[in-house]
């Protein structure tokens, strides 16, 4: 049995070392990683010129992030694309005639999208 076992070893460090063989395949630099090959869409949202604060930004099928005070909003690590981006207003808050809560944005890694908001507040509101 002893010997066998020695064979099959001796086989099989035999193949693992033919494979080893040849050009390294490596890469010399490290890949680039995190904001180098992801992208963002950041912005701000607001009304008569006021921040909004608890608006929800989100991605169809992603990831979403809420306005802090002063209105602005980062979605990160989204892959190149084209993604629909949705604007939850907050209660009391509306989207102005002729305006969209879903936008487009088409992602490009190293360069943010910026999509801002301005809602309307009181009579009007929709």
């Amino acid at each position: 049995m002893r010997r066998t076992s020695l064979g099959v070893a001796a086989l099989v460090g035999g193949a693992l070392l033919a494979g080893c063989e040849g050009r390294n395949e490596f890469p010399d630099q490290p890949l680039a990683t995190g904001e180098g090959r992801l992208g963002s869409i950041v912005g701000q949202v607001t009304a008569a010129g006021a921040a909004v604060r608890g608006a929800e930004v989100s991605v169809a099928n992603g990831p979403s992030a809420f306005t802090d005070a002063a209105g602005q909003y980062r979605i990160v690590g989204l892959s190149r694309g084209v993604y629909a981006v949705t604007l939850g207003a907050p209660p009391g808050f509306a989207f102005a005639v002729g305006d969209s809560a879903t936008r487009v944005a088409n992602v490009v890694p190293g360069n943010p999208v910026i999509l801002n908001w301005q809602l309307v507040t009181g009579v009007g509101a929709r």
